[in-house]
């Protein structure tokens, strides 16, 4: 009788190809990713290599590590994973853990011997990933465990910098608390106080310039020049004020030295004062300022000041614009807009708090009992808007780019709540009727210009509202006024839309049930839309390629690719990729985002990679739709008109400056009287 040994098998038989190991590893890493902890212990029992890498993931440790999942940590690692083993942008399981935030992974990684001072391009020090990310309580710990604040590496520098970046003022706190060198360079040979500046942070700059950093307020910087400088020529106007205040000087960074400059300084001596606006008027000089007619002088919109050679506008101060939770919000409104750009955002999101990111300490974590106590009014409930802290990307990033210095940016809010506000009034709207909503609201919008060009940006549920929306103004030939809105649309992004149903979206059933027991009635039926296989879903979804099919716009769709964490009790994706996309080869261009579905829509740093993607695509549209409406202005222009005499123009233009210098002085004389500046100086009484 014959017997087969290995030895005897065909070499095929006995050996895995080298498809069959890498299809190992990737289930391997994907399975950690899930969390699936069955399917890693048959993948490792069958051979599978525990520190094979999958591209960027790394390995089955790190991508474990990225998902927060500490059971399978620790598994690995009693399996054998390397603790400090590197993927291949040689970052460590550590790094990951401290950026993310994840205090017992953090733990767990360093008691079993992660190296707390290792570094990497991507992240530098564990501390540094988790001061960039405003991770306070692993800051904390790691520094506890006595990592190093001197230390530099990645891209920010040492953790100062990174937290200076990120605009966390209590770590910058802690960090200097620990003894980090607030005169310390990093990348680029740039000081902390320079990143703030450069950053716009001005909780950090304050703190910075308190701390000892005034030493250093007009030393020249490598990268962004001197803090002054940095601030200025990226419109941070709030920075810029604080740091004139401080001490700084202009001086630091404008050229000079040359014979043409010394003589223009001169004669710039024996010129009259120099024209003020209103916000450079402060309480503290604004008394000096006006003391006499003959001292004031208002600048023209034209007035240019000069930075290195270069003119400039004169820069006001903008502050962020308030947002309504409910209905169109304006975040940026120019004269002279080309496009508009709308934000919708999805379940239980609120128009501002949608878009923004948080730090750790701007988040108020609330248990169930508070969040469905009879006594808590809507505004104390943590779920809607953003706090002061948080990063509004739209506002904070988009709308300081000069590339959309000439978008009107609207944001647009609705009911959707599953989890708030149980014990008020709850909305009975489904979606059908949110998207209807938006098609009249946003005609009633655009009235002064129902032609200009439109984009959408749509988180989640927010984009089946826009497509309804659209839908419904394609489909309105008997209320023409509605049709503009799905003739002027260009393009759409959707940020992680189920556009075929989301299986995870059956959470929020929870939600409702629990609401039902207290005799209340949320918004169940917005959740019926997401079920699989929808009537309604399917029936946009052919209406919406016929859309595509009708050449107005194109889309792109951004998918998540991180699974949920701790949320709900959910560990996978909530909408995944097949039910991201539309489907429409020709007119769809389809994205990954590194991220779960709540942080797909969120960004706090114009370096991240989604809000480059997002950004880009927007560029996509407005630069083409910016042409065309420049084109059409030119066509529209009228004839050009006899020109004056030279010195009839003269004589006008002489006399309209003197009427508008005249008018323009009353006005602001008669501001600050009513404000009280005068009231030691001027008897008004009579």
């Amino acid at each position: 009788m014959m017997s087969w040994t290995s030895r005897d098998q065909p070499e095929t038989k006995r050996k895995k190809t080298e498809q069959d190991m890498t299809k190992g590893i990737v289930s391997l890493v994907e399975s950690a990713r899930s969390n699936n902890m069955a399917s890693v212990k048959k993948l490792l029992l069958d051979g599978t290599d525990i520190h094979g890498h999958c591209g960027s993931d790394g390995s089955a440790l790190h991508a474990a590590t990225a998902a927060g999942h500490e059971d399978m940590i620790r598994y690995l690692l009693k399996q054998g994973a390397a603790v400090n083993s590197k993927d291949p942008a040689g970052s460590s399981p550590l790094q990951v853990a401290a950026m993310e935030g994840y205090l017992a992974v953090v733990r767990l990684l360093i008691q079993k011997g992660a190296k707390i001072d290792d570094s990497s391009a991507r992240h530098g020090l564990a501390l540094s990933a988790a001061a960039s990310r405003g991770r306070e309580t692993v800051v904390k710990y790691l520094l506890k465990k006595g990592a190093s604040v001197h230390v530099t590496g990645g891209p920010y520098g040492n953790a100062l910098q990174a937290a200076s970046w990120k605009g966390n003022e209590v770590i910058v706190q802690t960090l200097l608390n620990a003894g980090a060198d607030i005169r310390a360079r990093g990348d680029s040979e740039c000081t902390a106080l320079q990143v703030a500046a450069f950053a716009g942070n001005s909780d950090v700059v304050r703190v910075l310039l308190r701390r000892g950093a005034k030493i250093d307020i007009d030393a020249p910087g490598g990268k962004y020049g001197c803090a002054l400088e940095a601030a200025e020529r990226h419109g941070r106007y709030e920075v810029v004020h604080m740091l004139l205040e401080g001490g700084a000087t202009r001086a630091a960074y404008e050229p000079t030295g040359s014979e043409s400059q010394t003589a223009e300084r001169t004669e710039a001596e024996q010129l009259p004062p120099e024209p003020v606006t209103m916000s450079e008027l402060s309480p503290e000089t604004s008394g000096a300022a006006l003391s006499s007619p003959s001292q004031i002088s208002v600048a023209s919109p034209a007035a240019s000041t000069t930075i290195q050679g270069e003119p400039q506008p004169l820069r006001t101060y903008r502050p962020r614009p308030r947002i309504n939770d409910v209905g169109f919000s304006l975040i940026q409104d120019p004269p002279d807009a080309k496009v508009d750009i709308v934000f919708v955002h999805g379940l239980q999101g609120h128009p501002e708090g949608t878009w923004s990111h948080t730090s750790e300490a701007a988040i108020t974590r609330s248990s169930i009992k508070e969040r469905f106590s009879i006594g808590k009014k809507p505004s104390q409930i943590p779920t809607s808007g953003a706090s002061r802290e948080a990063v509004f990307w739209p506002w904070d990033f988009l709308c300081q780019s000069p590339k959309f210095h000439d978008c009107r940016v609207i944001t647009w809010g609705y009911e959707t709540q599953v989890l708030a506000e149980f014990f008020g009034t709850s909305d009975q709207q489904n979606m059908s009727q949110h998207g209807n909503n938006l098609m009249v609201s946003l005609q009633q919008e655009r009235k002064n210009d129902p032609d200009r060009p439109l984009i959408f940006v749509a988180y989640s549920l927010g984009g089946i509202i826009v497509k309804i929306c659209l839908n419904n103004s394609r489909q309105s030939k008997h209320q023409p006024q509605y049709l503009n809105i799905y003739n002027a649309t260009r393009g759409i992004l959707f940020l992680a839309t189920p556009h075929g149903g989301a299986k995870a979206a059956n959470w929020g059933l929870l939600a409702s049930n629990i609401a039902k027991c207290a005799l209340q009635s949320p918004s169940e039926r917005v959740l019926r839309g997401l079920k699989p296989n929808n009537e309604l879903l399917e029936t946009l979804r052919k209406a919406f390629l016929q859309m595509l099919e009708d050449d107005h716009f194109t889309i792109h769709s951004f998918f998540e690719t991180k699974p949920m964490v701790g949320v709900y009790g959910m560990n996978g994706l909530v909408v995944p990729y097949e039910s991201a996309l539309v489907g429409h080869a020709r007119k769809e261009i389809c994205l990954g985002v590194y991220g779960n579905h709540r942080d797909i829509c969120r960004f706090d740093d114009e370096n991240d990679p989604g809000y480059k993607a997002v950004l880009g695509a927007l560029q996509d549209y407005i630069e083409p739709t910016k042409k065309q409406v420049g084109s059409n202005d030119q066509t529209d222009k009228p004839p050009p008109q006899d020109p004056e005499p030279e010195k009839t123009r003269a004589e006008n233009a002489t006399e309209r400056s003197k009427h508008d210098l005249d008018n323009e002085y009353w006005e602001l004389l008669n501001v600050y009287i009513d404000t009280g500046v005068f009231e030691s100086t001027f008897d008004t009484s009579s």
